[in-house]
C-alpha cells in the first residue's frame, strides 16, 4: 500500500509538472525565466498546455528541427509546445506534442515566430525581446481560440517593448477629430506672422524716417503759411504763395526735415 501510495503521488507529481525553461546558452535573463514559469502554471490551469523553451550554443552540426522533436519525444508530454534556439548557429524549431496540436497548429507557430520572434532574434540579438513577443502573441492567439482568459503579465511586456494602452475614462472629451499637435503648430504659425509683420513694420517705420518731409508735403506747409501770414496788416501785398514755398523748402532743409 505504501508503495502505492508513493507511486500515486509520483504520478501526480508529474501531471502537475511546470516546465521550467533550460537556458543552456545563458542568454535569457533570469526574471524572464520565471515569468515564463508563472506563464506555464496558467497555461497547465486554463488549457491543459505549456511551453517549455531551451537554448542551446550549438548543435555539433545536428538538425534542429530533428533535435526538438527527438527532445519533445522523450519528454512523453503531448500538451507541450517545445522551443528550440541555438544562438551560435542562429537557428531556431519548434515541436508540438499532438494534444497541443488541437489548439495551435505547426502552420500558425511558424507564422508567430516569423512574424514576432525571427527579426528581433537573427537581426537584433535581442533574445528576452523575442521570446517574449512569441509568447505574449501566442498566449494572444490561444485566448481568441479557446475563449478562455489567461492573466497579463506585465513583465512579459517590459520584455517585449510593450507597455500596457490605458482605456479612456468615461468623462473624457469626445474625439472631434483633431489632435493636440494641431494648437501647437497654430501658435508656431501665429507667432512667425507676428514677427513678420514686426520686421515689415520697423522697416517701413525706418525707410519713413530716412525720406524725411515729401516735396508735396513741403510746397503744402507753405502755401498754408502763406494763407496765414502772406498779407499784411496794412494791406499791402508781402511775399507771394511760391515765396512762401521755397522759403518753407530752405527751412525744411535747415532744420532737418528733409535731406
Amino acid at each position: 500500500l505504501l508503495v502505492t501510495a508513493l507511486l500515486l503521488s509520483g504520478l501526480l507529481m508529474v501531471s502537475a509538472q511546470v516546465y521550467e525553461v533550460e537556458d543552456l546558452a545563458e542568454v535569457l535573463h533570469p526574471e524572464l525565466v520565471k515569468q515564463i514559469s508563472t506563464l506555464n502554471i496558467q497555461l497547465k490551469e486554463e488549457l491543459d498546455l505549456q511551453v517549455k523553451v531551451i537554448t542551446r550554443h550549438f548543435l555539433g552540426g545536428k538538425n534542429v528541427q530533428a533535435y526538438a522533436n527527438q527532445t519533445l519525444e522523450s519528454l512523453n508530454d503531448d500538451g507541450l509546445v517545445l522551443l528550440v534556439i541555438v544562438i551560435g548557429e542562429e537557428r531556431y524549431a519548434a515541436a508540438i506534442g499532438s494534444k497541443a496540436l488541437e489548439l495551435i497548429s505547426s502552420d500558425k507557430t511558424e507564422a508567430l515566430l516569423n512574424e514576432h520572434f525571427r527579426e528581433p532574434y537573427l537581426k537584433e540579438r535581442a533574445y528576452d525581446r523575442a521570446l517574449a513577443l512569441f509568447l505574449l502573441e501566442t498566449g494572444n492567439y490561444l485566448q481568441a481560440r479557446t475563449g478562455k482568459r489567461l492573466l497579463p503579465n506585465n513583465l512579459l511586456q517590459d520584455f517585449a517593448g510593450r507597455t500596457a494602452v490605458s482605456q479612456p475614462s468615461a468623462s473624457a472629451a469626445p474625439d472631434d477629430g483633431t489632435s493636440w499637435l494641431d494648437s501647437i503648430f497654430e501658435d508656431v504659425q501665429r507667432s512667425v506672422e507676428n514677427a513678420v509683420q514686426y520686421d515689415n513694420n520697423a522697416r517701413e517705420a525706418a525707410e519713413g524716417r530716412g525720406k524725411g518731409v515729401s516735396l508735396f508735403q513741403i510746397a503744402l506747409i507753405g502755401f498754408i503759411l502763406f494763407k496765414i501770414f502772406g498779407k499784411k496788416r496794412n494791406g499791402r501785398n508781402g511775399c507771394g504763395p511760391l515765396g512762401w514755398i521755397f522759403g518753407t523748402w530752405g527751412l525744411s532743409k535747415f532744420f532737418g526735415w528733409r535731406k
